[in-house]
């Protein structure tokens, strides 16, 4: 080999130790990806206070309270779905805006949408899958009570 040739494998061989050790750093430094149903959760949360904080008459309410009641349910089997996946379940994610809407209960009603569309995506994690299908199961029918107490707010006015 010659001088030529050996400086250039030289520069090479830096060149990559330099370029994997900048790609390992970028690799530690970048946050950890949360699965769709982290993100899920973050809107269960955001429709939960919605649901509690509006004020209703009694036959309102009903449907309010069946709703809230499915959305700290599903909020729950969430965060057994996290446990399993050995996510920490302090983090939440910021929740994305929702367009401004009418009242609580539209808002709540996209949120629980959203969270529906976000826990529909693929989970890698068996065990997870299975716990989140009951999340699904919970937004359902919270949505639906939801949609029922618009339903009754809309009849009313």
């Amino acid at each position: 080999m010659n001088i030529r040739n050996l400086a250039c494998a030289t520069a090479f061989s830096a060149g990559a130790l330099f370029a994997m050790h900048h790609a390992g750093a970028a690799e530690r430094e970048a946050p950890p990806r949360h699965p769709a149903y982290m993100q899920a959760i973050a809107d269960l949360k955001a429709a939960q206070w919605n649901l509690s904080h509006r004020a209703g008459d009694d036959a309102v309410s009903h449907d309010e309270k069946v709703a809230l009641t499915e959305v700290d349910r599903a909020i729950d089997e969430a965060r057994v779905a996290a446990y399993e996946d050995a996510r920490d379940l302090e983090y939440t994610p910021p929740t994305d805006e929702i367009p401004n809407r009418a009242g609580r209960l539209q808002t709540a009603a996209a949120l629980l949408q959203r969270a529906k569309v976000r826990l529909e995506q693929a989970e890698d994690n068996h065990e997870a899958r299975q716990v989140l299908r009951r999340v699904e199961m919970h937004v359902d029918h919270g949505l639906h009570a939801t949609e029922l107490a618009l339903a009754d707010v809309h009849a009313r006015h």
